[in-house]
């Protein structure tokens, strides 16, 4: 391998995958046995269809591929005619990469004789007629043969026909000969809308039977057989339309539906009771449930009700029925109006027992507590029966009620909203849209169908469009900043419940005293929601008459439209004007402080003690290596001047609590200072004497443990370094450390914004609590930030006041260049053989986790397969315990740092894997070359004790496992650094290599990074350019057009093995 020194560009990388996804993993592997130097592309002819066909030679051999702009293989062939092709492999290989250099030919532009053709004159179309046969072949159940004719003059059948005939008679351009003297043509016939109904159904019914969906007994049978359901939906079809219907009793050429029927009965009375005689029931019904009947050879369609009356009547064999006193009541409710419906005469003759009259209807409203009610009553004569009651008589007298007319009336006052209680006997309308509506329109409406009373109570119910709203800001002689607001006519215990309806975009709310506040167009309660959310307002508080907010919120009142429901007092404007007196007042440094801090740093203490003095919070965020805990310590000595009794709690990752130690003893040896970090009992034992201390030192993972103590004091000053520790708001790091009381709080880290928008959400919340609102609303505020250019203008804004970001080139023009370079190794035949057989059965893994909708479960184990893929660029031996067979990464490394070391140069060696680390120590040794090995378990002060030896003896090599050495090491001795292993996150390969380029640096730094070709570690790089353009668009202001918001969802993982 030989070793690059920059950055080269290779035409593009064809993927293994592509290839194998074409011809599979055989051919592929037989083409790694070919020279592809004896591959001659010999002649690229177009096609008239845009394609090229591109014609290869590999020794006697000739291999043609056709291939479309799409990058679509359509052919492939080679005269070897061998199953395991490798000529063609290396043949789209070759077309692949050199892919974009082909030019293919124009497509036609067919435009012009589509547009000229649609301006054609269309031809008129001649009406052609259907005709229907229905003819009885069954009894049980009723089943029928349905035969179809068409034609203009003459009726043509098309029994022979049916079934291609259905199947494409909507077709342009269909034609079909049905007799000697005509041909249907679709571009010369048309059938009615009512006959196109009809033919659509014996369309899809022979699709449904084609596909199974209908069984009958003559499913074998090629033609239209219909009962039950089907036949009722037919029979329906055909209303207003003359048929042929053939029963097994009787024969009606001619026949067209009807709904008036007259069927004779006469009435005999005795004391108690009274009988019905029917004199002719002669009734064939045309379908099983009587619905269609022929009477006096007639086709009539009945109610089911009537149906069921005669069909139950004729299977009896009953010509007449008597029906007693007991059953009046029954008889009123149930079999009257199906009487009715067979004989309309039957009212005059059953006048003496039941009442059949239309009643006056009457229609009711008044307010009752805060709802609207409503009950209809049907007046009978002197006599109002409820239409919710189930009463139907007047003394003896048994009243036909109309369940059809009544049932009108019902559904009229529910279409306003109105909800029926049939135990009340009301109508009760609850939804102050509805109700308003109602008030507004519908009562209107109601007066002018029907007789309609309404209530005084009623009538003085208001609307009110406008609402009177006042908001107030200030801050009191106690430095508290208070919040509170009015609403005219509403009562503070209901401003929950109002704002809740407003933020649902409800039209209207209904207040205690049942009056209605309009919510459309309100502006008064649209500051006061915007307000809730602008200042993160939980909706418990909203009813307080004094709502305490956090100063630094102050800052968002400057944006606020609408001054005039606004009343922001004098002490507002004054906190607003010391934010920018503080701003532009220099700090007064000491001599020594001078003489230590860069120009950069003296602004950053300045800008820390500005923000300190407001009470606000702030994330200082200066790339690696610039400083910032000296700046820091310097903050402190200046604070503790201003109030010496102020107590500092300082938050760290374990391995920097001795690191910050030194640092206070170099810049701070002044300030007393307690390392919080021994057994619990000792722990607390300190705790006890916090006033022995200025300042307090412990890491996150003690801070978890003993949090119920921490939150017993109320801190000054609370300080979280390497604060993308709580990047995650759910962790428990997260939660331990913004249960923290503190006077003001600041955040420093170098990567404030690694993955996510929404890590930064976690750090502002811990620095300024609610200032962009919860997790919640903030995610749903912010999702589309990607797309949306104004959102990130807008979340930019609120940010930038509270981060300070300073890159190394923009400050430090005295610090050496750094040079980045990637040098590309190709796996050795074994290495890319196992490599490969992986990818394949984790592809086969990836897709039963796919088919069994189990991708989001299992992300952890699709990981773990990464990771395996990972290792084997590297070293296969890493997942193969029998493997002997080398690692190319390892030659191509060892060649690297050979050259290094003869150069006197000192390296970083980083790696994901402490175990590929110690797999390199004996090849090191081999190569005399000296190193020194430090990973996650190794103990804080040797740490210390490691970094001090590397940079004073002639160690050559550091072996450094990537999230150990990402914090806290200062090895500044080294002007080399090798990442052996790309990592998902550019951020943390940055602080590894920040390590060495940083502040006291002298040398020109290069940055070298191992990429194996054709593998998942090329994916990993592209990732890595995602994640770092988020972190330039928020935290550095680098516009871009296109803004990548990248985390490793499932479906990158997928893309992954791809």
């Amino acid at each position: 391998m030989v070793y690059l020194r920059m950055e080269v560009l290779f035409m593009r990388v064809v993927r293994v995958e592509e290839i194998t996804k074409l011809v599979g993993m055989d051919s592929y592997i037989a083409s790694l046995s070919l020279n592809h130097t004896k591959l001659k592309k010999r002649k690229i002819e177009p096609l008239e269809d845009t394609d090229l066909k591109i014609t290869y030679t590999y020794e006697n051999e000739i291999i043609q591929i056709v291939v479309s702009k799409e990058k679509f293989i359509r052919s492939k062939t080679c005269t070897c005619h061998k199953e395991h092709c490798g000529h063609i492999a290396l043949a789209i290989k070759d077309t692949f990469t050199y892919f974009d250099e082909l030019e293919f030919p124009k497509e036609s532009d067919h435009f012009q004789e589509i547009l000229f053709q649609t301006f054609l004159p269309r031809k008129k179309k001649r009406n052609i007629a259907l005709d229907i046969e229905l003819k009885q072949i069954d009894s049980m159940p009723i089943t029928y043969e349905v035969n179809l004719k068409i034609g203009i003059d003459k009726r043509y059948s098309l029994k022979k026909v049916l079934i291609p005939f259905l199947l494409n008679y909507h077709k342009p351009n269909y034609e079909i000969s049905l007799g000697k003297y005509f041909t249907f043509d679709t571009e010369k016939h048309q059938f009615t809308q009512q006959d196109e109904n009809i033919l659509h159904f014996m369309k899809l019914y022979i699709e449904m039977k084609e596909r199974g969906g209908i069984y009958s007994y003559y499913q074998t049978s090629p033609n239209i057989i219909l009962k039950d359901d089907t036949l009722l939906e037919f029979l329906k079809l055909l209303k207003v339309k003359s048929f042929s219907l053939e029963t097994m009793r009787q024969s009606l050429p001619n026949v067209k539906e009807l709904d008036m029927i007259h069927i004779p009965m006469s009435i005999t009375e005795q004391k108690s009771e009274f009988t019905i005689h029917f004199s002719d029931l002669e009734i064939e019904p045309v379908i099983s449930d009587y619905t269609y009947i022929i009477y006096q050879r007639q086709l009539f369609h009945i109610s089911p009700k009537a149906a069921l009356f005669l069909k139950t009547m004729i299977e009896n064999k009953r010509s007449e029925v008597t029906i007693t006193k007991e059953y009046y009541k029954n008889f009123a409710n149930e079999l009257c109006i199906t009487l009715n419906e067979l004989n309309p005469n039957i009212k005059e003759q059953l006048s003496n027992h039941f009442l059949f009259q239309l009643p006056h209807c009457k229609f009711y409203f008044e307010k009752k507590g805060i709802d609207i009610v409503s009950f209809i009553k049907l007046q009978y004569g002197n006599e109002e029966i409820n239409v919710l009651s189930p009463r139907n008589y007047i003394g003896d007298t048994y009243v036909i009620r109309d369940p059809e007319k009544e049932q009108e009336y019902i559904e009229e006052l529910e279409q306003y909203g109105f909800e029926p209680s049939y135990r009340k006997g009301i109508f009760t309308i609850k939804d102050p849209e509805q109700a308003c509506s109602f008030l507004q329109h519908g009562l209107k409406e109601i007066v002018e169908k029907h007789d309609t009373y309404v209530s005084n109570n009623l009538k003085k119910v208001h609307i009110f469009k406008k609402s009177s709203v006042k908001n107030t800001f200030q801050i009191g002689s106690d430095g508290i900043m208070s919040y509170q607001f009015s609403i005219e006519g509403v009562e503070k215990d209901e401003i929950k419940e109002l704002l809740k309806s407003v933020k649902q975009k409800k039209k209207y709310y209904r207040m205690k005293s049942g009056d209605y506040l309009s919510l459309e167009d309100n502006e008064g309660l649209d500051t006061i929601l915007g307000l809730q959310q602008k200042l993160s307002l939980d909706s418990n508080v909203m009813g307080q008459e004094q709502i305490e907010i956090p100063k630094y919120q102050s800052l968002k009142l400057s944006e606020l439209e609408n001054p005039e429901y606004y009343k922001i007092d004098q002490s507002i404007y004054d906190l607003i004007h010391n934010f920018e007196t503080y701003k532009n007042c220099p700090l007064q440094f000491t001599e020594e402080e001078e003489k230590v801090l860069r120009e950069y740093q003296k602004i950053g203490v300045q800008w820390l003690y500005m923000i300190s003095k407001c009470e606000f919070g702030g994330i200082l965020a200066d790339e690696m290596g610039l400083g910032k805990s000296i700046q820091t310590i310097t903050y402190i000595k200046h604070r503790l001047q201003e109030n010496k009794d102020a107590k500092i709690l300082i938050i760290v990752p374990t391995s920097l609590l001795y690191n910050w130690q030194d640092e206070f003893q170099k810049f701070g040896k002044d300030i007393s200072i307690m390392i919080v970090n021994d057994v619990k009992a000792k722990r607390l034992e300190k705790l006890e004497q916090i006033d022995e201390a200025q300042v307090l030192i412990t890491s996150y993972g003690l801070l978890r443990q003993d949090i119920e103590e921490y939150t017993k004091y109320h801190f000054d000053t609370m300080i979280l370094d390497e604060a993308q520790n709580i990047k995650n708001p759910r962790s428990d790091t997260a939660i331990a450390a913004k249960q923290v009381k503190a006077r003001v709080k600041f955040a420093l880290t170098g990567t404030p914004l690694e993955n996510s928008i929404y890590e930064l959400w976690s750090i502002m919340d811990f620095i300024m609590p609610g200032y962009l609102g919860s997790y919640a609303t903030f995610r749903e505020q912010y999702s589309s930030l990607e797309e949306d250019e104004t959102k990130y203008l807008e979340l930019k804004k609120q940010i930038d006041p509270f981060i300070l970001r300073r890159k190394k080139h923009d400050v430090l023009k005295d610090l050496p260049e750094k040079l980045e370079n990637k040098v590309y190794v190709e796996l050795n035949e074994t290495q890319k053989a196992l490599y490969v057989a992986e990818l394949e059965q984790a592809k086969k893994e990836i897709e039963d986790l796919k088919e069994r909708d189990a991708i989001a479960q299992n992300q952890f184990f699709i990981l773990s397969l990464l990771t395996k893929l990972r290792q084997l660029c590297i070293d296969p031996s890493l997942v193969f315990d029998d493997y002997h067979e080398g690692s190319s990464k390892f030659d191509t490394l060892l060649q690297i740092l050979d050259e290094m070391v003869q150069n006197n140069h000192k390296i970083l060696l980083f790696s994901q894997f402490p175990s590929v680390l110690k797999n390199l120590m004996p090849l090191l040794e081999s190569h005399h070359i000296t190193y020194l090995y430090l990973d996650g378990s190794t103990k804080s002060e040797e740490r210390m004790q490691l970094v001090k030896r590397f940079n004073s003896d002639n160690t050559n090599v550091f072996l450094i496992s990537l999230k150990a050495g990402g914090t806290g090491l200062n090895l500044t001795s080294a002007d080399e650094v090798i990442h052996l292993d790309p990592w998902w996150n550019p951020q943390v390969e940055n602080q590894a290599t920040d390590r060495t380029h940083r502040i006291g640096q002298t040398k020109t730094v290069e940055v070298i990074k191992l990429i194996s070709i054709g593998t998942i570690e090329e994916k990993i790089i592209a990732l890595q350019e995602k994640k770092k353009e988020l972190s330039d668009l928020m935290i550095e202001g680098e516009h871009r057009s296109e803004m990548v918001l990248s985390k490793l969802s499932s479906d990158e993982l997928l893309k992954l093995f791809q």
